[in-house]
């Protein structure tokens, strides 16, 4: 099997992954349609972004689909952020997203679309931090204090701006992963 990146970025490198070999068509036998929208000159767009680094090891970045563009042109991969606050002890899941003007959702002041994370919180972990019934307000409180070392690592265009807190479980596909835009998603 042979991989490219199609359209690097050339800040970062990452562009979308594209694959070819005699594996990788066998979905597509019986769908020349689909095919035909994904096949170009014998590669495979798969709608993956990454980057190759020197020794030709690829690096998943997120699906092109999911990617958020910043206000200043970069993209923001969901995917990543989404990494990070998982390594926090009271975050269980978590779904990135950007809220758009006009949404109702967004930063306050109508204008600037906000990078907002959807929480669903470790109730395990939370508990022994905050003790039992502890309040909403505290909550955030603790998300915040761990988000904001998280913001501080990472580049202005990319930092989680607003949390909603979610008190369901995300829905999730058979892979276990959350299905992306589902309307429950992003409210709690």
């Amino acid at each position: 099997m042979k991989a490219k990146i199609a359209c690097p970025d050339p800040e970062t490198g990452i562009g979308e992954i594209c694959l070819a070999g005699e594996n990788i068509m066998m979905g597509y036998c019986s769908d020349p349609e689909g095919a035909s929208e994904v096949l170009k000159d014998g590669w495979l767009y798969t709608g993956d972004l990454g980057k190759l680094d020197e020794k030709g090891c690829l690096y998943i970045a997120g699906r092109k689909e999911n990617a958020i563009l910043a206000e200043n042109g970069k993209s923001v991969y969901p995917e990543e952020l989404e990494n990070y606050l998982r390594r926090i002890p009271y975050v269980l899941d978590s779904l990135v997203w950007r809220n758009n003007p006009g949404d109702g959702k967004d930063s306050g002041d109508g204008k600037a679309p906000v990078i907002t994370a959807t929480i669903f919180a470790d109730e395990k972990n939370v508990t022994e931090k905050l003790g039992a019934g502890y309040s909403e307000q505290e909550l955030k409180k603790l998300l915040w204090g761990e988000i904001d070392r998280l913001n501080e690592q990472l580049p202005s265009f990319q930092r989680i701006e607003k949390i909603v807190l979610r008190k369901e479980a995300f829905q999730k596909t058979s892979c276990q992963r959350i299905i992306r835009w589902y309307p429950a998603n992003r409210e709690s």
